[in-house]
């Protein structure tokens, strides 16, 4: 059984929230880069919360949102955390850092 329950949503204390984003961010640094629903099954993995039933997505979108505000908050970098899913419309189109440095503006 795991530490957090999913019979009902229920809210977590701060030091719930914290341990939690602790071994987030372990998990993350150690498998980057990773998806959210890869997070999510390494979280279950690792016993950090239950398994969704019954076509609830409680613990995935907790897993969701703590990863977001993490990277929000500059913990855990955006590169770490992929969606391959996403359609990248553009590519870097310079070849080395002084091509780019003409673009930018002075002083910056």
């Amino acid at each position: 059984m795991s530490v957090y329950g999913t019979s009902v949503v229920k809210r977590l204390s701060k030091n719930q929230v914290a341990d939690l984003d602790s071994h987030l961010l372990a998990i993350a640094a150690a498998e980057k880069p990773t998806s959210v629903r890869g997070m999510y099954y390494m979280a279950m993995g690792a016993g950090l919360i239950d398994k969704d039933t019954q076509a609830k997505r409680n613990n995935y979108m907790r897993v969701q949102r703590r990863l977001l505000q993490m990277r929000r908050d500059g913990r855990m970098p955006y590169s770490w955390i992929t969606d391959g899913s996403r359609t990248i419309y553009g590519y870097d189109r310079f070849a080395d850092e002084d091509e780019a440095e003409k673009y930018l503006p002075k002083g910056a």
